[in-house]
């Protein structure tokens, strides 16, 4: 009768696992201790995006300096959700201080889930200037690249054409290679073939004491480079993520930003004790 009881409840709870598979992705896909920094854009009301609302900041980031800007207004999410995102109009953008200050050496990534509204070249985000540093770009041809640079010479890659009016969420790894070939791209979780359009960084440096830049370049300067469309949820990570954690963020980026619009604060406290990116 024991070991009856025993293989029900066995049995119970991989049936609760399979319906909540937050229970089964409880240790498997701890992407917390690889944030730099966070910022869930979405809102539950069109409040204005200003600092006590916009960002939130991974508790373990000492880089992240607050944001300021041009801060654009809320419009009405699309992707069948409610609430708002901020949209990014040609004159927007955020400056977020030394976040993501890599060298061509470091591992890291990045994720943006965003909605451009025309192809025309613009910075998604930028750490730098339009000539030092990393970015993504939106190009005028509709594809998404991901360059670093040293000033006079790059690596860039560049993703198949992304429609206008098209929800994504975009994740970029790079291996710190300082070849383009080291950079992945993961398009709402599906692995890209990606284009090398650039491949000579060379050794020379590609940090910059310019902030870290959404919707535009060289923010903390003359900002250039507006990004046009909408941009709901963007993060730094300071390791390359694997293809199964990209695919774990994609496939549950608008739990947590339903998380973001009830509470900042539980919000956070969710990445704390959960981490990052665990889905439903």
């Amino acid at each position: 009768m024991m070991r009856f009881a025993s293989a029900l409840l066995l049995a119970l709870a991989c049936w609760a696992g399979a319906a909540d598979t937050r229970i089964a992705l409880k240790t498997s896909h701890n992407l917390y201790s690889k944030v730099v920094a966070v910022w869930p854009f979405a809102t539950a009301t069109a409040e204005p995006v200003d600092a006590a609302n916009a960002l939130v900041a991974s508790p373990i980031s000492t880089a992240f300096d607050g944001v300021s800007g041009v801060l654009p207004a809320r419009v009405a999410d699309t992707r069948g959700t409610t609430g708002f995102v901020p949209r990014f109009t040609g004159t927007e953008y955020f400056m977020c201080g030394s976040v993501g200050n890599f060298q061509r050496t470091d591992k890291f990534s990045v994720c943006v889930i965003f909605k451009k509204s025309a192809n025309v070249l613009g910075r998604i985000v930028c750490k730098g200037t339009s000539t030092v540093g990393w970015r993504i770009n939106a190009n005028a041809n509709g594809t998404i690249a991901f360059r670093l640079s040293n000033g006079t010479s790059g690596a860039e890659v560049a993703t198949p054409i992304l429609p206008v009016g098209v929800w994504t969420t975009q994740i970029f790894t790079y291996a710190g290679t300082s070849l383009a070939s080291g950079v992945k791209g993961y398009r709402d979780g599906v692995a890209q073939a990606l284009t090398i359009n650039d491949d000579d960084l060379g050794t020379s440096s590609i940090t910059t004491t310019v902030q870290f830049g959404i919707g535009a370049a060289n923010v903390s300067v003359t900002p250039l480079s507006f990004f046009l469309g909408d941009i709901a949820f963007v993060a730094v990570f300071n390791d390359e993520l694997t293809a199964a954690e990209a695919a774990q963020i994609s496939m549950n980026h608008l739990d947590l930003l339903e998380l973001n619009r009830t509470s900042k604060t539980k919000y956070v406290r969710y990445l704390i004790n959960n981490g990052v990116f665990r889905g439903r």
